[in-house]
């Protein structure tokens, strides 16, 4: 907020309930967003730090009370949290939502009428800001993206894989900061959908180690990151039903555009791989359609899925060959599973999904369809 409020000198909650709304009828939606802010600080301090005996501390130093002022800047940073009805400390904004309800349900003014109706127009931003500031919060889950790494048989050497997925989390919380922290500005993604991640982005390439990999560890490390991120956003968006984005975007789903950004910083150099790298150019067009199959083929189990990629490379022109000289060269190498019968055709084997996940890999090897 551009203008700082005078905040409250003593606990308002136990004043008439029209003294936290008074003049609110007099108010654009900028100084109604202002009244409730000081109104939230003010029920996080009064009422849940003193009610609940000075719980809310600083959780790394174990500091005393927070003043107000503080607690009004937290806000806008999204880092605002508090004990509730719970051991652990939430974003208080909905709960505080529901008290207000509460408190002036039977008053009918025009200052009850148009603090109320700010809330409630507003509320399912609010939601949004709870959901991802709780979530930005979380320590980091290292170990699980260490044992996603494992049950798929990649072991890197020079590599602390625990440290990688607790950036890759790092990350993951950073992306929903910047979203909060959006949504407290202007109640919408504008800010988010124009962020650098540059820095986000080089936290994790450092972590990677790339230089000490192959090429094809360092495309397959990459692409079992973006798989990882791609699951952290997907499980939040289902979770707590945070998928579409407020305002219109190019994307459907909110976060795509981050992982876009992600594939695009983490291309490599394809002349560069296809000329240090030999592949079997009787069954594909180019060194590039032969890395995009390979990548795809080392991750599936199904055969419809494997003849979804077969046979939209080939219709692309990317594998050169029909149907049973390629399946003779698949069963001869170290793939999951063997192809042995004829492979689906394209219209059996199409999905939405498979589509979208032929596209991704594609995009983040930089290979053209």
């Amino acid at each position: 907020m551009e203008l700082f409020p005078v905040l409250y000198s003593e606990n308002p909650f136990e004043e008439a309930l029209t003294f936290r709304i008074e003049g609110a009828s007099n108010k654009d939606v900028k100084a109604l967003y202002q009244l409730f802010v000081k109104n939230l600080v003010a029920f996080v301090y009064y009422e849940t730090n003193y009610h609940y005996n000075h719980l809310f501390y600083e959780f790394e130093n174990q500091e005393p009370l927070i003043e107000q002022d503080e607690l009004y800047e937290r806000f806008f940073k999204g880092m605002l949290l508090t004990q509730i009805e719970y051991q652990i400390a939430i974003s208080p904004i909905l709960s505080f939502c529901a008290h207000e309800a509460t408190c002036y349900h039977a008053l009918s003014t025009e200052d009850c009428n148009a603090y109320m109706g700010f809330i409630d127009t507003h509320k399912a931003v609010f939601r949004r800001i709870d959901a991802l500031v709780d979530t930005s919060s979380k320590l980091s889950r290292g170990e699980e993206f260490m044992e996603y790494l494992h049950s798929n048989h990649f072991v890197y050497p020079y590599l602390n894989i625990v440290q990688l997925g607790s950036v890759l989390e790092d990350f993951f919380m950073n992306v929903c900061k910047m979203l909060s922290c959006s949504y407290l500005a202007y109640f919408d993604e504008r800010d988010f959908f124009t962020a650098n991640l540059t820095k986000e982005f080089l936290q994790v390439r450092l972590a990677m180690k790339l230089d000490l990999l192959e090429d094809q560890n360092q495309l397959e490390l990459v692409r079992y990151s973006y798989k990882w991120l791609t699951y952290l956003f997907n499980d939040f968006g289902m979770t707590y039903d945070i998928k579409d984005a407020l305002m219109p975007a190019a994307t459907p789903f909110l976060f795509e555009a981050v992982m876009e950004q992600f594939a695009a910083y983490f291309s490599f150099n394809k002349t560069l791989l296809a000329a240090s790298k030999d592949f079997p150019k009787y069954i594909f067009s180019s060194y590039e359609s032969y890395l995009l199959f390979d990548t795809l083929a080392k991750g599936l189990y199904a055969k419809v899925a494997i003849s979804y990629v077969y046979r939209f490379l080939f219709e692309k022109g990317l594998i050169v060959v029909k149907d049973t000289p390629f399946r003779e060269w698949y069963n001869a190498q170290d793939y999951p599973i063997h192809l042995t019968s004829a492979t689906e055709t394209l219209q059996k084997s199409r999905s939405t999904d498979r589509e979208q996940f032929v596209t991704i890999i594609a995009n983040l090897l930089d290979v053209t369809l």
